[in-house]
Parts: structure tokens; C-alpha cells; sequence
């Protein structure tokens, strides 16, 4: 039996093009493989203004990709950037205080890792400037971060480290002695010397042997002001001084942090003090690129002044999903394959096509997968085979379906009973009926349930994306299953249950 890889080839594809579905797997082919959403330009508009930017998108919409895309244009020589993935450091209930904290924490790590490498540009700083920068050093640089300077250091003025370690070979055997404490003290003895001009940031270092010119006291009251949005302020006027244009920053994945379990309205809450910042959102020379599941957004969207920044939905037509499928076929199989269609036998038709685009639900990660399970069938049909075959679609299809994360897609309570409804349970109520549109009397009829319970879960499956209302002006609500997988499955008779 021949291999899946050598499968592959018979299709004219050097690698599996769908053996990964995230923006992080794909580091090494993100440029070649980015194709732009349709309303790219206004977006890349939006960015390449001051303006704070909040982009939307089910899950597998692209939203990381997008934001890695806008990354790579920044200029880091005139732009501090910040990449904010990881929320561990910030509470689960927070206030302002605690987010400008974290926000200070993060600029002020990016910072002194653009500084290491143009550290002349602190010459460009009055004495009060330095004094806070060394502050900045001191108080909001993790010591482990603080030696990932040191290191990055090494790695780019190799010379002088060479000088340097010769200079403390004896303090640092000396040191072994005396524990983590004295270690860290060496760290920042190590940044203060490298970011010459600075005042010292540890209580034992003496100032005329880095600084003979200057006689330099610090001020208590400055050193223990309150954080602040005045912090801010001030910091980044100093960003303006070393001559950078801004600070960018990029909060992205917020909603995966494991704490949430995926519910929508812990997320909401969790990001609505951010986005309803209008003084920092509208504050000069920072500008925030916020992305956000869809699904959260629209518990807090009336809270958010979205006509005051831009607010862009990612959404792709089937032709965008063709657009970019194609481009990621031509990556993956070195310029043999330039259209998707190419793939299938000629007994594949239009019909069966737009079937698959329609499943895909205007998302390419679920693409992704509706291909990875149609290689899969047609590999274990025919290994030999070098086309996807009509027979192999509907397989493909109902095992997509049946296997989809239907509790990553769509949000739950967390510490819900056992016996509460969840998106299996709505699931199981709507593959009942017999059609895609209904009224809260088919929904009670078909499940055997109260009125008052019926408009309970229509409710319910309306506000977590499940359904829309389908006449708005119509005195009867009319409701359509909005997840065209729930339709498919409901048409065809195929059950879903619960992993």
C-alpha cells in the first residue's frame, strides 16, 4: 500500500497542506500563504494610521494571521512593538490599575529590547528622563526577563561581553556564594552598565564609577507614584524623545486563555474594561490592534464605542475562500497546483463544490479541515488514486461534521451542571425538526417541550450564534439554524454526538 505522503505526491503536493490549522503552526510559511481578506486595504489603512483597530471573526477566521501580517510591517527601528498573547499576569477580575500595569510591564520589556541594540539613544534623554527609565528597569522588567536582556546583550555586542565578563569573572565566582538575591543584583548591575547613561537601579552600586560627571539622587516621591494612566503618559513621551514614532500594541487570542473554558460572557467581562478605555484607546502615540471572537464581542458591542475606532468582522465569500485556498495549494505544491479544482476527478461537479464552500461556513480553518478529511478518504479508498473522487465527498463531509469541536466553535458556562444544556443538547433539539427554518411552536411540538422553556432555548441558541431570527418584521418569528453543518447534518440524517 503506498504511503500518505507518497499519496500526496500523486496529487502534485510536496507536503500535506492541511496537516496544520493555526497561524502559530505555519510560522515558516505565514508570508507565502497570507491571502487578504476582501476589505484589506481599509483595514491596512486603519493600521497604518494612530488609530486603534479592534478586528473581529468566529474561531478560524484568520484573525491571528491577519494580525501577524500587520506585524510584519512595522518598522521596529522607528516603532516600538508589543505582541500581547500570554494573559496569565493579569487577574481575572482587574481594574485600571492592574491593566496599566500589565500594559507598563509589557512596553517597558519591549523597550529596553529595542534599546539594547541603540543603546546611544538614551544620550537623547534629560537626567529626570533616565531617572524614570532606570525606574522602568528597576520595578516593571521581570528578573527573568530581565535576563533574556542579558542575554540578547551577549548576543549582539559579543566583544564587549568579552571585556565585561573578564572585568567580573571574580564577582561572579564570588557571587555563587550568595544566593538568587545577589544573582539578580548582578543582572541589573550588568543592564545599568549596558544601557550607559542610566542612573543605578540597585541600592549597592556606586555611581562614580559609571557616572563621574553626574552627582545623581533619587527622588522617593517620584520612584513611588502610583501606576497610573499619567505613567503612561510619560512614558511614552520618553518613546517620542529616543525617537520612535509609537508604541504599537497587538493583544491577540485573549479568548483562549484557559481560564475562560471558553465562556463567552467571562471573556466579555474580562475584555470589556479594555475596549471601553476610550483615554487610553485615544491616546496619542499608542495605538491598540485589539482581535476578539465574535461571539463575546456582541455580550459587551453596546458598551463599545465602535464609531470611534475602526471595528473591522472578518468575514470570506466563497469566492475569498476559493482565493485563498488556491494560494495555499500553490505554497504547498511549489507552483504544480494554481486551483483547487484541479484536485478532483471530473466526475466532481459545481454542485458538489459549493457544497463543500457551504460547509466551510466563511471560515478557511474549517476549510482546512473539510480537505484534510477529504485526502483522508480518498487515500484510504484508493491509495493509488491521484484525484479526490465524487464518492469520497460525502464521507468526507459526514466525518467532518461528527468530528468538528462543536464546544471550541461555540461558547459554554463554565461550572454548568452536568445536566444543563450545552451545544450538544441545542444540537440535539434542532436535528429534529423537519426543516432548517421554524417558530418556537415546531421547536415545542418536535421536542416534546413547555412554550416557556421552548422561547427559553431559542433564546439561548439566538444569543450563542446557533440561530438568527429570519423575518425581523414579521408579527410570527421565523428562526433559520445559522451553522449550515447543524442543516447538512439535519438534511442527511446524520447524528452528532457528544465525544
Amino acid at each position: 500500500m503506498t504511503n500518505f505522503n507518497d499519496f500526496l505526491k500523486k496529487l502534485n503536493l510536496d507536503n500535506n497542506p492541511f496537516a496544520f490549522f493555526t497561524t502559530e503552526n505555519e510560522l515558516k510559511q505565514s508570508v507565502d500563504i497570507f491571502t487578504p481578506v476582501n476589505d484589506y486595504e481599509s483595514i491596512l489603512s486603519n493600521f497604518s494610521s494612530d488609530n486603534s483597530l479592534i478586528i473581529l471573526g468566529d474561531r478560524g477566521a484568520g484573525k491571528t494571521a491577519l494580525l501577524k501580517n500587520l506585524e510584519s510591517r512595522i518598522d521596529r527601528k522607528k516603532i516600538i512593538s508589543v505582541s500581547i498573547t500570554d494573559f496569565s499576569d493579569l487577574p481575572l477580575h482587574f481594574d485600571s490599575k492592574d491593566f496599566y500595569q500589565f500594559l507598563i510591564t509589557k512596553i517597558s520589556l519591549q523597550l529596553f529590547s529595542s534599546l539594547a541594540n541603540e543603546k546611544n539613544r538614551i544620550n537623547k534623554l534629560d537626567q529626570e528622563d533616565k531617572i524614570l527609565l532606570s525606574y522602568l528597569l528597576q520595578n516593571f522588567v521581570p528578573q527573568v526577563s530581565k535576563a533574556y536582556l542579558r542575554d540578547q546583550i551577549k548576543a549582539i555586542q559579543v566583544p564587549w561581553y568579552k571585556l565585561t565578563y573578564k572585568r567580573f569573572e571574580k564577582i561572579i565566582r564570588d557571587l555563587f556564594n550568595y544566593g538568587a538575591t545577589a544573582a539578580n543584583t548582578l543582572v541589573d548591575d550588568f543592564l545599568s552598565k549596558h544601557f550607559s547613561g542610566l542612573p543605578p537601579i540597585t541600592e549597592n552600586v556606586k555611581i562614580k564609577e559609571y557616572f563621574p560627571e553626574l552627582d545623581i539622587n533619587f527622588e522617593e516621591n517620584f520612584l513611588d507614584q502610583d501606576i497610573s494612566y499619567f505613567l503612561i503618559e510619560r512614558i511614552l513621551k520618553i518613546v517620542e524623545k529616543l525617537q520612535f514614532s509609537k508604541v504599537i500594541i497587538l493583544i491577540d487570542r485573549i479568548d483562549e486563555d484557559q481560564r475562560f473554558e471558553n465562556d463567552a460572557e467571562l471573556i466579555a467581562n474580562y475584555t470589556k474594561l479594555i475596549l471601553t478605555d476610550e483615554k487610553l484607546l485615544l491616546t496619542p502615540k499608542l495605538q491598540i490592534i485589539f482581535t476578539s471572537w465574535t461571539t463575546p464581542f456582541n455580550f459587551i458591542k453596546q458598551y463599545v464605542r465602535t464609531q470611534k475606532h475602526s471595528c473591522t468582522i472578518i468575514n470570506w465569500s466563497n469566492s475569498d475562500l476559493e482565493n485563498v485556498l488556491n494560494n495555499r495549494l500553490k505554497v504547498f505544491s511549489k507552483n504544480k497546483i494554481f486551483n483547487f479544482k484541479e484536485l478532483f476527478a471530473d466526475d466532481v461537479i459545481q454542485e458538489d463544490i459549493n457544497q463543500i464552500l457551504k460547509l466551510a461556513n466563511s471560515t478557511p480553518r474549517d476549510l482546512w479541515h473539510i480537505f484534510s478529511n477529504l485526502l483522508r478518504i480518498q487515500y484510504d479508498k484508493d491509495s493509488l488514486s491521484n484525484r479526490i473522487e465524487k464518492s469520497s465527498i460525502g464521507f468526507a463531509l459526514s466525518r467532518f461534521i461528527k468530528n468538528f469541536n462543536y464546544f471550541e466553535y461555540y461558547p459554554k458556562k463554565t461550572n454548568a451542571r452536568s445536566n444543563s444544556m450545552d451545544i450538544f443538547s441545542y444540537i440535539d433539539l434542532l436535528l429534529k425538526l423537519d426543516g432548517n427554518t421554524f417558530n418556537a411552536k415546531q421547536l415545542k411540538e418536535k421536542n416534546q417541550l413547555q412554550h416557556s422553556t421552548a422561547q427559553s432555548y431559542i433564546s439561548s441558541m439566538e444569543k450563542m450564534g446557533l440561530i438568527n431570527l429570519s423575518n425581523p418584521d414579521s408579527g410570527s418569528a421565523q428562526y433559520t439554524i445559522k451553522d449550515p453543518k447543524i442543516s447538512y447534518a439535519r438534511e442527511k440524517g446524520i447524528k452528532i454526538y457528544r465525544s
